[in-house]
């Protein structure tokens, strides 16, 4: 299957608004947003050295965003 040059344009820009989301969200402290790109088994390692769990994460924005 071969694109034109204008669909890969019309392509990348739809991808690109997509993954412009997930940094949004999380800026804004938008659970909703969040949880649409994290998994629910995610689990990170925060700046302070603790492990968290997703509800440990949402937790945390929900107290330094105010929301």
């Amino acid at each position: 299957m071969s694109l034109t040059a204008d669909k890969k344009a019309q392509l990348r820009q739809a991808v690109e608004a997509i993954d412009d989301e997930e940094p949004a969200g999380v800026l804004k402290g938008d659970e909703a947003t969040t949880t649409r790109f994290w998994a629910m088994d995610l689990t990170v390692n925060a700046p302070n050295n603790q492990v968290l769990r997703l509800f440990q994460v949402l937790e945390r924005m929900r107290q330094h965003t105010g929301l």
